[in-house]
């Protein structure tokens, strides 16, 4: 009989290591496959984004172009980065309060004299902020138009 109960309590230790080890490995799946779960979810920031630059108004005038920029970039990185790729030549600016204020693109400069000015257009509606102070989302559509100030 004791023969009996030393194979029963053997047999019993086995059945609780293999039902020990089946947990452990579940338990290692389950949460590896969380963690995979958990990274597909996480939504990361793009580190450029896409925006459409054109530039009227002016005898050089650039057709709307699609430029890459570092996500959190301003309409005037924006044109600096245009002026660096040879696409503008961006002549002239001034900072003033912590504004900048674009003078002359392409050669062509305001003009008090006419009431014309350098103004840029956020997805067609004029900006009521200095272009340093906008920053771009992707799919932007910027337009610089030497025109007649509204103000």
């Amino acid at each position: 009989m004791s023969c009996h109960r030393t194979e029963f309590h053997l047999m019993r230790a086995k059945i609780q290591s293999s039902v020990a080890i089946a947990l452990v490995v579940l338990i290692l799946q389950f949460s590896a496959g969380c963690r995979n779960r958990s990274n597909s979810e996480t939504t990361t920031t793009p580190t450029q984004i896409t925006v459409v630059l054109s530039i009227t108004g002016s005898a050089r005038e650039l057709d709307a172009t699609d430029l890459s920029v570092p996500t959190g970039s301003t309409v005037f990185q924006l044109m600096q980065i245009a002026a660096q790729k040879k696409l503008i030549t961006l002549d002239d600016f001034s900072e003033t309060l912590g504004q900048v204020f674009i003078k002359s693109i392409n050669g062509q400069s305001n003009s008090q004299q006419q009431g014309r000015y350098w103004l840029f257009y956020v997805n067609d509606e004029l900006s009521k902020v200095g272009c340093n102070s906008y920053i771009l989302e992707n799919g932007d559509q910027i337009r610089w138009s030497f025109a007649e100030s509204p103000y």
